[in-house]
């Protein structure tokens, strides 16, 4: 299995603080499947998960408002999805309701078709960004 604490430099779209969030969402991925792996609670990790989302995606959407990002109502939808998608898996898996190896599969594939998918698209517009 991939390990997602491992950041390469064709993850990056471009911009520090976003590079930044990405790594610490692949972190607390990396470190959630590494407790379903021990059979260790899971509970603060999906908190931490989902609030560190609900951060990036906020701080991703302002950046590419000020870049006038012309998907830019698209990609907050899809962040939109995306939210909700976690929220379903993380507390379906902490209620009991879906089994941890699911979520080591969802986990994977839903930060990194984030950041390799829909990301990747705006990250020429924001790198256009003037630098202060």
């Amino acid at each position: 299995m991939q390990n997602l604490s491992h950041w390469e430099r064709s993850y990056s779209v471009g911009n520090w603080m976003l590079d930044n969030q990405h790594r610490n969402m692949l972190s607390l991925c990396q470190q959630t499947l590494d407790q379903v792996a021990r059979h260790a609670p899971i509970q603060s990790l999906c908190e931490d998960l989902f609030a560190s989302t609900i951060e990036h995606f906020s701080a991703e959407e302002k950046v590419l408002r000020l870049t006038g990002y012309a998907f830019f109502e698209q990609h907050r939808e899809e962040h939109r999805h995306c939210l909700g998608a976690l929220e379903r898996m993380l507390s379906q898996t902490c209620a009991g309701k879906i089994p941890p190896r699911d979520l080591g599969k969802f986990l994977p594939a839903w930060c990194m078709g984030h950041i390799l998918g829909s990301d990747q698209k705006f990250a020429s517009a924001i790198q256009r960004l003037p630098r202060h």
